[in-house]
This record gives C-alpha cells, sequence and structure tokens, in this order.
C-alpha cells in the first residue's frame, strides 16, 4: 500500500459542496446560546430543532453517512424568516447539524447530537466563522481515490495527477478519509489512508 499525502488549505472564498468506520472531531463550539450569528440545537423524541441564521442552508447528516456512496441518513433544508428549522421522524442516533449562510460566508457544524426516543438534549455554537478547504494529493499507484469526512457532505474524487478538493468545510478538526483502487492489480481498498487534519479560518495546515 503506498502512502497518501493529504494537504489543507484553508480561503475564505468558499461554496457549499454538494455531496468505512471514521469519526469526525469536535468542530468549534460552546454553550447552546440563542443567537443569529451561530446555531441553538434542541433534540428529543426523534426530531431535532433549532434556530440559526435566517435563510441559512441546514444539512443533518447520521454520523456514519458517506457522502460519496450516499449511504445513511441525510436531509436538508433552508432556515425559515425567523431562523428557525426542523427535522422529524429521526431514527436513534447520533446526528451531524451543518449550517451554511446563504453568501456562503459564514458555516458551523455541530458534531454527534444525540436522538432519542426518551430524553431531550440542547447544545449549539456561539457563532458562524468562514469555512475552508481540504485539499491534498493522493500518491501514485491509485486508477481512482476518493476523499471525503464521514457523517458530512464533504466528498471530492481525485484528479488525473491525484488531487482533490473539499470546500465549505467549517472550523473544526475532521477525520479525512482517502479511498481507492489500486492502478496495478484493480483491487479495490477499503482505505487508503486516514488521519484528522484541523481546519482554521485564514490558516493552512499540512498534514
Amino acid at each position: 500500500m503506498r502512502p497518501v499525502r493529504i494537504s489543507v488549505t484553508v480561503s475564505f472564498a468558499i461554496a457549499v459542496a454538494l455531496f468505512l468506520h471514521c469519526s469526525i472531531g469536535p468542530v468549534a463550539g460552546g454553550n447552546s446560546s440563542e443567537t443569529t450569528n451561530g446555531v441553538t440545537v434542541v433534540a428529543s423524541a426523534g426530531s431535532l430543532s433549532g434556530e440559526t441564521v435566517p435563510g441559512a442552508f441546514v444539512g443533518l447528516y447520521a454520523r456514519d453517512y458517506v457522502a460519496y456512496l450516499n449511504l445513511g441518513f441525510s436531509d436538508t433544508m433552508v432556515a425559515a424568516a425567523n431562523g428557525e428549522f426542523a427535522f422529524g421522524g429521526l431514527e436513534p442516533g447520533y446526528y451531524n447539524l451543518l449550517v451554511m449562510t446563504a453568501d456562503s460566508q459564514s458555516a458551523g457544524l455541530v458534531a454527534g447530537v444525540p436522538v432519542s426516543t426518551d430524553s431531550s438534549f440542547e447544545t449549539g455554537i456561539d457563532s458562524l466563522t468562514a469555512p475552508g478547504s481540504i485539499r491534498g494529493t493522493v500518491a501514485g499507484g491509485k486508477s481512482w481515490a476518493v476523499a471525503f469526512i464521514r457523517g458530512t457532505p464533504f466528498t471530492d474524487l481525485a484528479k488525473a495527477d491525484g488531487s482533490f478538493e473539499m470546500r465549505g468545510v467549517p472550523e473544526g478538526t475532521y477525520m479525512v478519509v482517502v479511498v481507492g483502487d489500486s492502478a496495478t492489480t484493480g483491487s479495490p481498498l477499503a482505505v487508503a489512508d486516514s488521519g484528522l487534519v484541523k481546519v482554521t479560518p485564514g490558516a493552512t495546515s499540512t498534514w
């Protein structure tokens, strides 16, 4: 198995990127706080609701969701004029909530929200921040390769030169996974490589 080298670049000109055991690390967060600049979340009895910036994109993803296969639960909506949003009929489990403003200039991810049938949970983040992009290069020896962050819509198919980029990623720490086929044998590699990557607005990191 050949090594995979991933570099991470955070930029401010971002648009939302359209849409195996790995997890998401904690993202920029805080105590539950009602503010139009952040996100408040309440989970109870198979539902998840809250308030954020009016008109923002809101996406809900099961923690085991894999975007490049469209495998697992996902749902999206636009926050109402008063900033409210709600998802119902949810199976018990853990969910990640992605919020991005309509101009794509601010975003946030509330990770690992527990939804059950007999208890409630409240959380949130104090403010949305400028999103970034995760760029990487897959080392040679792959006929194809895909990078993704489990439990989010972020994924990208590597180009012929092995490069990939996942845009619109909120500030936080994430497990990036690369899967692919061997160029010499055509045998599938369940996981070519994986590792934690920290995305910080206005900064560039290399992993």
